[in-house]
């Protein structure tokens, strides 16, 4: 009798996750990688996550085996641990160090730790060192590389026809030539890096239009140069200390302030004024070279980043029907020094809002849309300060059913599953 009874709950429990996958259709996949009780990282919508130094399925001896292994689109995880290797990376995938200090890749001084060779790859929280190039990438775009410790090689960063990537928020420090070294190189993001204790912090060839701020630059022989027609690159909002020949080095025509009343660079070389108060030379600051470049609005003191507005947090309806008007709110729009702020909406059907505003710091802040067809909607939401400073995005998951009555069906599932998942496993 019992027995019977527990078959029945299971078919009660199996029928109901049926009507759940059924109503309730995929529109993406979330991921969330952890230690123990800690959380170490969620992602989205990269595929499958493959790993490397732990145990049990899916696991893999070394980095580069688990790429072999690996699909475009998918995230191999690399626990602490030293890896002597050369790798390849020919798939768009997100490797992913455990911990930036104690994952180490190791190039033993006579390999490239890191050759990237297909687009859009996301290398974050190693350190990388002793390689003739830390990372090197060849002819691909839409790379991020952030939040690593790039030391001790004989290059740091290579990029050779490289294009719409972004190097940022790295340490890379102490290589025996260039920090980082474009080469016919354009429209890439390098910004908020330490790039101390190289020959060259960065040293341009063949490159343009690309975008270098807030990184600090010292005790670099020199801390950026621009040979073989290196011209259209703007820098500003960096700081260079202690270089041991000059901070710059110019030949061509290049960008070096961000015009008034945002200003250029700290150099701890000015010796300049400022008679008006105003936190910029009066005088521009000459930039070595043939290119009789200048820095035109230098700055007094060394640059620290605007503090972005926090996070909005999004509250609203999580569930409606097609063709129906919803409001959705931000209470929480804080810039931490009070400055007035936009917000940008993206609905996740194709529609965005544009930059909105301005709006008072702490003001709340409203909108509403439209979804004309079924499915799950994450809508996003960020903020940025009158400088620039943008958040990070504010999401929301909201569900669009194909009806009424199917729609009352699945809140009502949504909102009792559990405790009847929970009910059925007492009772059994």
């Amino acid at each position: 009798m019992k027995l019977k009874y527990i078959k029945k709950k299971m078919v009660i429990l199996i029928f109901l996750i049926f009507i759940l996958q059924t109503i309730y259709p995929i529109a993406g996949s979330s991921y969330q990688i952890s230690r123990g009780e800690k959380s170490i990282f969620t992602l989205q919508n990269r595929g499958n996550i493959l790993y490397v130094g732990g145990s049990g399925p899916n696991n893999f001896s070394s980095i580069q085996k688990a790429i072999n292994a690996a699909h475009d689109g998918d995230t191999i995880f690399v626990y602490s641990g030293i890896y002597y290797e050369k790798i390849v990376i020919n798939k768009t995938i997100t490797l992913l160090g455990e911990n930036k200090d104690t994952t180490i890749i190791d190039g033993s001084s006579i390999n490239n730790c890191i050759k990237i060779t297909k687009d859009s790859v996301i290398i974050r929280d190693f350190t990388i060192r002793k390689g003739l190039m830390g990372i090197n990438i060849i002819k691909t775009s839409g790379h991020e590389i952030k939040n690593n410790k790039i030391r001790s090689n004989w290059n740091g960063i290579g990029l050779y026809q490289v294009t719409n990537s972004v190097i940022s928020e790295n340490s890379i420090t102490d290589s025996f030539f260039e920090g980082i070294n474009p080469i016919e190189s354009t429209e890439n993001t390098i910004s908020k890096n330490r790039i101390n204790w190289n020959i060259y912090g960065i040293l341009f060839t063949k490159s343009n239009n690309n975008f270098v701020y807030e990184n600090e630059f010292k005790k670099n022989t020199r801390g950026i140069e621009m040979v073989d027609q290196s011209s259209n690159n703007e820098i500003y909002h960096n700081n260079f200390y202690e270089s041991g020949e000059d901070h710059a080095y110019d030949d061509f025509s290049n960008i070096w302030d961000d015009s008034y009343p945002s200003g250029g660079n700290y150099w701890d070389d000015y010796t300049g004024e400022d008679n008006d108060d105003d936190g910029i030379g009066d005088t521009p600051y000459d930039i070595s070279g043939e290119g009789n470049n200048k820095d035109n609005y230098p700055l007094m003191n060394p640059y620290v980043p605007q503090q972005p507005p926090e996070t909005p947090i999004i509250s609203g309806p999580k569930s409606g029907f097609p063709g129906v008007l919803y409001f959705y709110h931000i209470s929480d729009t804080v810039d931490p020094e009070g400055d007035m702020i936009y917000v940008f909406w993206d609905w996740d059907d194709g529609n965005t809002s544009g930059w909105l505003g301005p709006y008072n710091s702490g003001e709340e802040i409203s909108s509403y849309h439209t979804w004309n067809t079924t499915g799950i909607y994450e809508i996003r939401a960020k903020l940025k300060d009158e400088h620039g400073a943008e958040s990070g995005w504010g999401k929301l998951l909201v569900t669009i059913p194909k009806n009424k009555a199917r729609s009352m069906l699945l809140y009502r599932l949504l909102e009792r599953f559990e405790l009847i998942q929970k009910f059925l496993i007492n009772k059994i």
